[in-house]
């Protein structure tokens, strides 16, 4: 384990992961230099997205995500690039992103939780979908879905993507209703997407949910065309062309 760059002496902090990556300073240097450290740990952490990320359970189709690598070529998207970053510095208990299939939403909230993780919250990633089947399945385990809701509203921050793409039933209404209702009784910072907007989340999980969402989160709707479509053209394109000019 790496030496602390501040004192020198054997490292004390905090590891985030199997692999053994710690922080750049002891846990000593960081209690008595608070205020010094916070620009460093900050910069280490975008140092580290990846691992980071990893350990946050975000899926690793999206540990490259960063605010730096957001595409913003509409007005739209450079103003949802700004929100969500002043969401990060402002501390708001909620964000919640929607829009269209592709059009970034997922990106933007995972370098928010990126970026909440500079500031040293410690957050958790679950698809709305994730999360119900895990539930579902504890039944079977014979534990019930108490341990794994414990875990989720104990998140520094929490990040529940998808919200909506669920069947609505009465258990996914019950269950996602009791951890947004959870995070908004306990003043606890969340940050949702969704392919609906606020009324549309009515309709399919419940008003009330949907109410409290409305009251706890800076809201951000993305539009444009899809990225993946996007993607999956210029691939699409790409296999036409010599091997010599694909990589370019």
């Amino acid at each position: 384990m790496p030496d602390c760059l501040k004192c020198g002496g054997f490292h004390t902090s905090g590891v985030y992961d199997a692999r053994n990556f710690a922080e750049p300073w002891c846990r000593e240097c960081i209690r008595k230099h608070r205020s010094e450290y916070a620009p460093i740990f900050a910069k280490w952490v975008m140092e580290h997205p990846s691992e980071l990320l990893a350990e946050m359970r975000v899926p690793p189709a999206y540990q490259s995500c960063s605010f730096e690598n957001f595409a913003t070529k509409t007005k739209e998207q450079s103003q949802a690039l700004r929100v969500a970053q002043e969401w990060v510095r402002s501390s708001t208990l909620g964000l919640f992103l929607c829009g269209r299939v592709g059009t970034g939403k997922t990106h933007l909230a995972v370098s928010a939780l990126l970026a909440m993780r500079g500031r040293r919250f410690i957050g958790l990633f679950v698809s709305a979908l994730e999360l119900l089947f895990e539930c579902r399945n504890s039944f079977r385990d014979g534990n019930g879905p108490e341990e794994l809701m414990e875990r989720y509203s104990r998140a520094d921050v929490l990040l529940l993507d998808d919200l909506g793409a669920e069947k609505p039933t009465e258990f996914s209404r019950a269950t996602l209703g009791l951890l947004i209702d959870r995070a908004y009784r306990d003043d606890a910072y969340i940050i949702v997407t969704s392919n609906f907007d606020f009324q549309g989340l009515a309709e399919r999980i419940d008003e009330r949910t949907a109410d409290r969402l409305v009251e706890m989160c800076q809201a951000i709707k993305l539009t444009g065309e899809s990225y993946r479509k996007k993607r999956a053209v210029e691939r699409a394109s790409l296999r036409d062309l010599p091997a010599s000019e694909r990589v370019q």
